[in-house]
C-alpha cells in the first residue's frame, strides 16, 4: 500500500493507507526474531537439534532485541520531534529549514544507535518515524519528508534494477535450469 503526500485535510483516506504501512511495518520489525531462529534452525541442520536455545532466544532475541529496538525508537523519535516542531531556538527547528536529509539522517541515527546496542534496527527506525509523526501531525514538514524519502526510494529502485541487470549480463543466471525458473515463478506468483 503506497501512502500519497500527507494533506491537511481533515478527514483524509491516506489516513488509512498510513495506518495499513504502518501494520505492514510493524509487522516486518516483529519479523526478525522468528527469521533468526529459522536461521539458527537451518544452520543447526549439520550438527543436530537441541532446544537449548530456545529460552535465550525468547528472552534475548525476543523480549529483550523487541524492548530496546522500539524504546530507542520512541525516545529518539520524541526528541526529534522535538527538535523538528517545538524547539525554541529557530535554528534548532528543523521543520523551519524544509531539509529532506534529516528524514534520512533520522532513519540513520536511529537504526544505527540501536544497532551498537544490540536492538533491531529496522523496529527502531519505524519507531521513530511513527513518533516523529505524533509529535505534530498536521505540519507542511511531513511532505517534505515524506517526497524527499519518496525521491530516494526511486534512485535506490533504479540503482537495484541496474545492479540486477549487470549482474544479469555478466552471466549471473547461467546456472539456472528449468526447475529452478519454475521455482522462482511459483515463489513469486
Amino acid at each position: 500500500v503506497r501512502v500519497g503526500e500527507p494533506t491537511d485535510a481533515e478527514f483524509d483516506e491516506d489516513e488509512v493507507r498510513f495506518a495499513l504501512t504502518s501494520e505492514a511495518g510493524l509487522n516486518d520489525g516483529l519479523a526478525f526474531p522468528f527469521v533468526l531462529a529459522a536461521l539458527a534452525l537451518s544452520a543447526t541442520t549439520a550438527t543436530g537439534w537441541s532446544a537449548a536455545w530456545i529460552g535465550h532466544w525468547a528472552w534475548y532475541d525476543v523480549l529483550t532485541r523487541i524492548a530496546i529496538g522500539t524504546g530507542i525508537g520512541a525516545i529518539l523519535g520524541r526528541l526529534l520531534g522535538w527538535l523538528f516542531f517545538r524547539a525554541r531556538s529557530k535554528a534548532l527547528r528543523l521543520s523551519e529549514h524544509s531539509e529532506g536529509f534529516v528524514a534520512l539522517a533520522a532513519t540513520f541515527a536511529s537504526y544505527g544507535l540501536t544497532e551498537l546496542v544490540h536492538g533491531y534496527g529496522f523496529l527502531a527506525v519505524f519507531a521513530t518515524a511513527v513518533s516523529i509523526r505524533t509529535a505534530e501531525r498536521a505540519h507542511g514538514y511531513h511532505r517534505v519528508m515524506h517526497s524527499f524519502m519518496d525521491q530516494i526510494e526511486r534512485l535506490l529502485t533504479a540503482i537495484i534494477l541496474f545492479l540486477v541487470g549487470g549482474f544479469v549480463a555478466q552471466g549471473g543466471l547461467t546456472a539456472l535450469t528449468w526447475q529452478g525458473a519454475v521455482l522462482a515463478l511459483l515463489l513469486l506468483l
